[in-house]
């Protein structure tokens, strides 16, 4: 040992350079954040904020309904870039999903047009109801059957209410039955319209099925006014045939006993030196017979079905023959008859027996309508421009303004149901 050696150091500026360090690391650890941030800010910013704005103004274009705008691509492909191929791909689904929709709610709206002018078109009512019966929906027949407009119906009327009382009952649970496809197919009622007239009408329905369910009632009304006035017709045509078959053997009945009374009439004309007073009063019965048996003979012919057959004929002739037929009618009646018929009419292709039919009813309506102190009809034919004209007049009250309308409409009759048919 040779000797210490000691050293005295001041700690006071070590500790002030330390912390003059620690201070100089803090400021650059500080201000290399600090870059680093801006650095990094100007990144994003540069790099992902305009496409982010870019895909907000797309979005909010399409949220306005402009769905052609696009998302432009730039940068590197990360996935941000990602997210806006599949931006521009819902883009372009949900546009060509929407124009799909489109063409669909255009065909299905021009479909609907279609329907409802084609339901308009016809005949026959239409009509939806829901499920409480109320009215979704009628054509325009139905409208003008019902005399209720569209927005009348629509605006909750039951279908009950143009039905008369006593069909509500069954009507309602007729509904009932349909609605849970019990189906009654046709089912007639008497239906009443807004200004309170009564006409029948047959209703055929069925459930509107949605998804399994039922959502209401869909069917037509007929109105059957026309179709009653048919059958009506048809049933007085059959009548009126029975009668004409029963009235043509009636005839024959009469006919058979009368040809036994002419020969016994002749056989008793024969016997020699019979009193001449007598012998005239048989050739009046015979010469009666005779008119009867004319009489039977143009009834059976007016009876008997038409043949169709047109033929060449003299219409004077039919005239001459429905006079004979009815004299003793005409003479009953007290009524005089003025024929002037032309006498070089010419002949005319006809059924005879059809306007021997015609002739008979003018002439019985002319009979039927005159006046008790004006009883008289005439009858005249003459020729035109290679027709044959044939007139009827009487001194009767004629056919009232209103019913002109119906004078070719069939078993139509102003005359009592015991006495009209409605034939002339």
């Amino acid at each position: 040992v040779l000797g210490y050696l000691y050293i005295k150091i001041d700690a006071a500026a070590i500790v002030h350079e330390k912390r003059n360090i620690i201070l100089l690391f803090l400021l650059g650890s500080l201000l290399a954040i600090f870059l680093t941030t801006l650095i990094e800010a100007f990144y994003i910013h540069r790099l992902f904020v305009p496409r982010i704005r870019s895909i907000s103004k797309v979005l909010k274009k399409a949220e306005k309904g402009e769905l052609s705008a696009r998302v432009s691509v730039f940068g590197s492909e990360d996935e941000l870039n990602a997210l806006i191929h599949l931006v521009n791909r819902m883009l372009t689904t949900v546009s060509e999903t929407i124009a799909t929709l489109t063409d669909t709610q255009i065909a299905l709206k021009a479909s609907e047009e279609r329907f409802r002018e084609l339901s308009d078109l016809l005949p026959e009512g239409v009509f939806e109801l829901d499920l409480k019966g109320f009215f979704t929906y009628a054509n325009l027949q139905f409208c003008n059957e019902f005399q209720y407009s569209r927005e009348e119906l629509y605006q909750k009327l039951h279908f009950t209410d143009l039905l008369i009382e006593e069909e509500i009952e069954r009507s309602s649970q007729n509904f009932k039955d349909r609605l849970e496809s019990r189906r009654n197919v046709f089912s007639e009622y008497q239906a009443q319209r807004q200004d309170g007239s009564v006409f029948p009408v047959m209703v055929n329905a069925a459930s509107i099925d949605q998804q399994g369910e039922s959502t209401g009632l869909r069917g037509i009304v007929v109105n059957l006014t026309e179709k009653n006035r048919i059958l009506k017709q048809l049933w007085q045509t059959q009548k009126m045939e029975s009668i004409g078959r029963l009235s043509a053997s009636v005839a024959h009945e009469f006919g058979n006993p009368l040809v036994g009374i002419n020969w016994l009439l002749m056989d008793i004309q024969s016997i020699p030196n019979l009193d001449e007073s007598k012998r005239e009063l048989i050739a009046v019965g015979l010469n009666e017979c005779q008119k009867m048996r004319n009489l039977i003979t143009n009834f059976q012919a007016f009876v008997q079905p038409s043949s169709d057959e047109k033929t060449d004929y003299d219409i004077n002739r039919i005239i001459t023959d429905i006079l004979l037929l009815y004299r003793n009618y005409i003479e009953s009646k007290n009524v005089e008859i003025e024929t002037d018929c032309h006498q070089n009419l010419p002949r005319i292709k006809i059924v005879k027996d059809q306007i021997h039919q015609v002739l008979v009813n003018i002439l019985m309506n002319a009979l039927d309508a005159l006046d008790e102190d004006k009883r008289k009809i005439s009858i005249s034919t003459l020729p035109k421009d290679n027709q044959v004209i044939v007139v009827i007049e009487d001194t009767g009250c004629g056919i009232e303004a209103e019913n002109l309308e119906h004078i070719f409409e069939p078993f139509f009759s102003t005359k009592p149901e015991v006495e009209g048919t409605g034939m002339g």
